[in-house]
């Protein structure tokens, strides 16, 4: 008896370790999603203000993923308006940082949507006084994107910053 319980326990061990690492080693095969990302924009803001004209952004993106079709993703964009008010040529810098939940679907080709919490700023100089304007809120966007290899896809995407702010921007993307 005691010589069958000791057989049933070392059989009993060497299946749980075997079933252990093969769990691990199938698990590790399959997973081939890296955590990471982070990427370089580029793209056009609109606006639907009369007296302002859209501008050029650029800016990054820094990204964690949760699964492998769900990230958090920081955004910060840069880029100028110009705008003529009473004859004058004004000039405003705007920067948008954001906290994005993105949903990218799986394959080479994928869909992606986006929602979170943005901060934007706009500031300027008129006639030597310095002015500057900051809001937060909610923001959203959809896109789409290819995955070139595991480390390194392209997207484009529509984002809606404010009422009167939109943003289309290109995203070269790396992971790692």
């Amino acid at each position: 008896m005691k010589n069958t319980l000791i057989t049933s326990a070392i059989l009993s061990t060497s299946l749980i370790f075997s079933s252990i690492t093969s769990f691990t080693s199938s698990a590790s095969d399959s997973d081939t999603t890296s955590n990471f990302h982070a990427g370089l924009k580029a793209g056009y803001f609109f606006t639907n203000i009369d007296e302002v004209d859209g501008g050029n952004g650029f800016g990054f993106q820094l990204g964690y993923n949760v699964t492998p079709t769900l990230s958090l993703d920081l955004e910060y964009t840069s880029g100028t308006f110009d705008a003529t008010v009473a004859n004058y040529d004004i000039d405003f810098d705007y920067t948008t940082t954001a906290l994005y939940v993105t949903y990218r679907s799986t394959g080479d080709a994928y869909l992606l949507a986006k929602a979170g919490y943005l901060n934007e700023d706009l500031s300027t100089s008129f006639l030597g006084v310095d002015l500057s304007e900051d809001e937060s809120g909610a923001s959203f966007g959809i896109g789409g994107g290819y995955r070139f290899s595991e480390s390194f896809a392209g997207e484009i995407d529509y984002t809606v910053i404010e009422e009167n702010i939109n943003f289309i921007g290109l995203t070269a993307q790396f992971s790692f």
